[in-house]
């Protein structure tokens, strides 16, 4: 080899060098980009996760409360159930008195005539 032929392959190995260089810092600015990126991703789905957690704890206690309405609902339909069962039979009570009293005083009023 000659001394040309050593200087020119030790250019092209000093540009080599340096573009191996200049690619390893900006492989290093993206990868600290892409880990920057990933830890933003990572805290923003830690406060999703939070969020949501919260909404399920929510749904769970407007479910519970839900379910006590309905419960209490029930039981306010059941005394009105009751309350209309107690006013049909005093409507009936007082219809078959009322058909008592006026057969009796019906009664009553044809033996005064004869």
């Amino acid at each position: 080899m000659t001394d040309a032929l050593i200087a020119v392959l030790t250019t092209r190995l000093e540009t080599l060098e340096e573009g191996i260089v200049k690619h390893e810092d900006a492989d290093d600015r993206r990868f600290k980009y892409s880990h920057n990126m990933l830890e933003d991703l990572l805290t923003k789905l830690a406060s999703l996760e939070r969020d949501m957690s919260y909404y399920d704890g929510e749904r769970l206690i407007r479910g519970e409360a839900a379910k006590e309405q309905i419960v209490r609902e029930k039981e306010i339909f059941e005394r009105l159930r009751t309350l209309e069962r107690m006013a049909w039979l005093a409507i009936g009570s007082t219809g078959a008195f009322g058909a008592i009293v006026t057969y009796f005083g019906q009664t009553i009023l044809h033996y005064l005539a004869k």
